[in-house]
């Protein structure tokens, strides 16, 4: 992943400050990185911190935040990496436009119908769950850390998967009118490794919890319900992306396991909106009734494709599970990675 990331920002070491927080591996990861260090451009702004702990994903995402100087901040995990293609290109649009904060909206396989250019806070709300995945959003360092400074929001973002979402979208609240946030139609970064393996029920139902609490922490400090309308239509890529993997498990590892604790929530915080999609999560309860929806839905597909996809429920499921819904590496469950 480091080879990678220097590939990507050649010619750029001077506009760049990288910061490693190592979160307390038992490997050989320091010494990893020291070689790394030792063979960088001088003009590169690097350093490194191990954790005498593990402090868990978000708090040290939050480190990271805390010891950043940079005026964007953005974050990569061990198996991520940027766009070498495009890097110096964001780095333009960051120096000629300074907009608040930058979120990816090409997604390779994805119908191509969102905002682009420069989009207000109610149009960034397009993207609430694209902006939290590692490469895809960039934030202004200051705002963000503003936002993080905000009376009991380190508390409830640590508590969380998606803190880098709470900080970009007050931060982008924080900073509007004056300064717009940006799409760009190009990738700003992937997953390092091609995506295989198999998902679990325990993920997709965390996932979704914690973006719906992110949401609510959204809503409640702005007072906006924007919110609500993007991450919440019912034609959300991710919303449908989470219930579609939620749904999937359940049927396909016969998981009973509650959705009671994510439905109470859709209802409390979200209105009409979260009253009608946790009704539809009710489905969840009754698995017989989940299989006929599925079939329905898999027998539509195979019409409009014009061809079959599985002998049986369950083959087809397999079969859409594995195109629409990936794991992060080789040999590890996705809902592992929290």
């Amino acid at each position: 992943m480091l080879d990678v990331l220097s590939d990507a920002i050649r010619g750029n070491e001077h506009k760049v400050e990288i910061l490693i927080h190592n979160n307390c591996s038992t490997d050989n990861t320091d010494g990893v990185i020291a070689r790394w260090m030792s063979r960088q451009h001088t003009a590169l702004c690097v350093s490194s911190l191990t954790h005498a702990s593990n402090v868990g994903v978000s708090k040290n995402i939050l480190s990271l935040l805390d010891a950043s100087s940079a005026k964007y901040f953005m974050f990569l995990g061990d198996d991520d990496k940027l766009n070498a293609a495009k890097f110096s290109d964001l780095l333009l649009l960051l120096e000629l436009k300074s907009p608040s904060a930058v979120v990816q909206g090409f997604w390779p396989g994805l119908p191509q119908k969102s905002p682009s250019g420069s989009l207000t806070f109610e149009e960034m709300t397009f993207f609430f769950y694209e902006f939290g995945n590692a490469w895809a959003g960039i934030v202004d360092r200051d705002a963000a850390v503003r936002a993080l400074n905000v009376v009991g929001v380190r508390e409830k973002v640590s508590q969380i998967v998606w803190p880098q979402t709470v900080l970009g979208f007050l931060a982008i609240y924080d900073l509007a009118p004056k300064r717009l946030a940006e799409c760009v139609n190009f990738e700003i970064g992937g997953p390092l490794f091609s995506p295989l393996n198999r998902t679990n029920k325990a993920y997709w139902t965390r996932s979704l919890t914690d973006l719906l609490t992110a949401a609510a922490i959204v809503q409640r400090i702005t007072g906006s319900l924007a919110v609500q309308k993007g991450f919440l239509r019912f034609t959300s890529s991710g919303l449908i992306r989470h219930i579609k993997g939620i749904f999937w498990n359940t049927i396909l590892d016969d998981d009973r396991q509650s959705l009671m604790a994510l439905r109470l929530l859709l209802i409390s915080e979200f209105g009409i909106r979260g009253r009608i999609i946790s009704l539809f999560l009710r489905m969840d309860d009754f698995p017989g009734l989940l299989k006929c929806v599925a079939a329905l839905y898999l027998f539509f597909l195979r019409v409009k494709s014009g061809g079959a996809r599985g002998r049986t429920l369950r083959e087809a499921i397999v079969m859409r599970r594995s195109e629409t819904l990936s794991g992060r590496e080789p040999g590890r469950r996705y809902g592992d990675w929290f």
